[in-house]
C-alpha cells in the first residue's frame, strides 16, 4: 500500500493486487451501503494516514475508487465540509469512457490519432491526457465498432475498456486537448502534410 498526499484534505492510496486480496475487496464494485465495507474503508484510511505520518482528517469523507490494470486499485479520500443533508461516506459513479489507449511516447500517439482521423473518427468525442508521464487518448462512445479501433492498438502500450479508469484519468490527469482531440491533432497533422506536399 502506498499513500500519497494530494493536497489539503485529500490523500491517494494505491493498492496492489496483493493488498486487494488481503482486504478481500473488489475495487470496481465497492458497496458503501454495506456496513462491513464502510468499516473497512474507515480503518484503511486511518491506517494509511498514520503510516504516512499525516495529520488526521475528519471522518466525513468522499471516497473515489478506481480499479487498476494490475488487479489493484486507487482510492482517493477527500474531506467534506459538514452538512446535515449529506451521507457521511460517498463513492463517485464513473463517467463513461469507451476506449482508452495508453502510449509511451508522443510519436506513437500521433500515429494512432492519424489513423483514426483518416478512418472517419475525426469528429468523435476524444481527449488526450498526460497522466504520470504517459500519454492517454480517450475515445468517448464511438458510434460504430470499427476494426480500426483495435488496429490502433499496435501503437499503444495498454488498451482499456473501463469507465472507472476513464473517470480516474479525467479527474486526476492533465488534459492536453479539448473534447475533439482527433480532430484537433489529426487536422494539424494533415495541414502539415499538405503544406509539405505543396512546398
Amino acid at each position: 500500500m502506498t499513500v500519497v498526499p494530494v493536497g489539503s484534505g485529500k490523500i491517494k492510496i494505491i493498492l496492489n493486487g496483493r493488498d486487494v486480496q488481503m482486504l478481500g475487496i473488489t475495487v470496481s464494485s465497492l458497496d458503501c451501503s454495506d456496513p462491513d465495507t464502510r468499516q473497512m474503508l474507515r480503518a484503511l484510511f486511518k491506517a494509511a494516514i498514520k503510516s504516512a505520518g499525516l495529520p488526521e482528517l475528519s471522518d466525513r469523507l468522499l471516497i473515489e475508487a478506481y480499479p487498476h490494470k494490475d488487479g489493484g486499485g486507487v482510492l482517493y479520500f477527500t474531506q467534506l465540509e459538514p452538512s446535515k443533508n449529506e451521507k457521511r461516506l460517498h463513492i463517485k459513479s464513473p463517467k463513461t469512457a469507451a476506449y482508452i489507449y495508453e502510449f509511451a511516447d508522443g510519436g506513437d500517439l500521433l500515429s494512432a490519432v492519424s489513423r483514426l482521423y483518416f478512418s472517419d473518427f475525426k469528429n468523435a468525442g476524444s481527449r488526450v491526457y498526460d497522466a504520470d508521464g504517459k500519454f492517454l487518448l480517450i475515445l468517448y462512445e464511438p458510434q460504430k465498432n470499427d476494426p480500426v479501433l483495435y488496429e490502433v492498438m499496435e501503437f499503444c502500450n495498454y488498451f482499456y475498456k473501463d469507465p472507472l479508469h476513464g473517470r480516474l484519468i479525467h479527474e486526476h490527469g492533465t488534459a492536453l486537448t479539448g473534447e475533439h482531440a482527433i480532430l484537433e491533432i489529426g487536422g494539424a497533422l494533415n495541414a502539415v502534410k499538405n503544406s509539405t506536399v505543396n512546398a
